[in-house]
């Protein structure tokens, strides 16, 4: 019998995200909701394991949410992912409602590389930048492609959420 292959061990970092307009004020809000569903999403591909959300536990940054050493600027040998034994970091660079989406991978080795997402909504955007980066690591494409989401979906739904969540940022006391 064939040995196993060991998964990829990854984790997401909070996407750089930029909103257009009046909505720009809850960027870090539509970061989170983009960054737990890139978790989601990549956690049920077979050959990834993903660092799981739950384990990076959410503080006031800025008047906003942030997950605790899931920020862009983190690195795979960083006082905290090298214990977690990750062979790369992930996260997304985007603009909303509509802009290029593009996927920054940072491998133990250090050599950053960038893999855009092409489509016409952010959900295939996103899903073309996904396979592209596992295609680079000889990993299988993704069984199963995003819901249809368009970034307008996404400041929609910041629209109902974002205000909550930054008073309870503002109130927050450790």
């Amino acid at each position: 019998m064939p040995a196993l292959r060991k998964p990829h061990r990854i984790a997401v970092l909070v996407p750089q995200l930029a909103i257009e307009g009046g909505d720009a004020a809850y960027a870090a809000e539509a970061g989170l909701l983009v960054w737990m569903t890139c978790i989601e999403h990549l956690r049920r591909h077979p050959g990834l394991a993903v660092y799981d959300a739950e384990s990076t536990p959410l503080f006031p940054r800025d008047g906003h949410f942030a997950p605790q050493h899931a920020l862009v600027g983190a690195t795979p040998v960083d006082g905290f992912f090298a214990s977690t034994r990750r062979d790369e970091l992930i996260w997304l660079e985007l603009g909303l409602p509509k802009g290029v989406v593009k996927l920054h991978a940072l491998p133990r080795a250090g050599e950053r590389k960038t893999f855009e997402g092409m489509g016409r909504m952010l959900g295939d955007q996103l899903d073309h930048a996904f396979n592209s980066w596992l295609s680079g690591r000889g990993l299988a494409a993704s069984t199963r492609k995003l819901a249809p989401l368009a970034g307008e979906d996404v400041i929609a739904t910041v629209r109902v959420i974002g205000s909550g969540l930054v008073e309870h940022a503002r109130k927050w006391t450790a």
